[in-house]
């Protein structure tokens, strides 16, 4: 790959990898981990990422994409919610996800998540606030909201993203039921 490749300040789970041809790889990649799960920090750090991003004047687009092999990002770690005691803090971490997923959402840039393997929860969230979505035909390639199975709702943003992508009926079953669907179904 031609390019340069960055992390911001106190980055540890995206770093950004500049093209010459204008468009740059935005990869998650938790270290020392299989799976990429959003951890605390995580809305701070594309919070940096996007700082850095709208000030690359040479930028066309960015492609969200994996730094593990067979993983996208499966979702919220669930020891971040052990950690919350209080409703407020729970609220404090939903707003401040939902403010970097809109954030997202609003880039002046085309951003478009390149999805192979899991892509769950906030995972999937997060690939809804991108521009755009291409994902693999390959069977590890699965795609929902399994955070209701454990009576969590989605609070990035993916309630509403959802519906205005594939239609009411079609994200309420997804919502509602927990159910994966593979690349095709997507």
């Amino acid at each position: 790959m031609n390019g340069s490749s960055t992390q911001s300040p106190g980055t540890e789970a995206l770093r950004l990898e500049r093209r010459a041809d204008g468009v740059a790889i935005l990869r998650v990649d938790v270290p020392g981990q299989r799976l990429n799960l959003l951890r605390a920090g995580f809305a701070d750090e594309l919070d940096r990422i996007l700082d850095t991003i709208e000030h690359l004047a040479d930028l066309e687009a960015v492609v969200l994409a994996s730094g593990k092999a067979d993983s996208f990002i499966a979702g919220v770690d669930l020891r971040l919610l052990q950690t919350v005691r209080f409703a407020s803090e729970g609220a404090e971490l939903a707003y401040l996800g939902r403010r970097a997923m809109d954030r997202l959402a609003a880039s002046q840039l085309p951003v478009v998540a390149a999805i192979h393997g899991p892509c769950l929860g906030g995972g999937l969230e997060l690939a809804l606030a991108c521009h755009g979505r291409v994902a693999s035909s390959d069977e590890a390639t699965k795609l929902g909201l399994p955070e209701v199975r454990l009576g969590l709702l989605p609070a990035l943003g993916g309630t509403q993203r959802l519906p205005r992508l594939v239609g009411l009926q079609p994200a309420l079953q997804l919502m509602l039921s927990g159910r994966l669907v593979d690349a095709p179904q997507a």
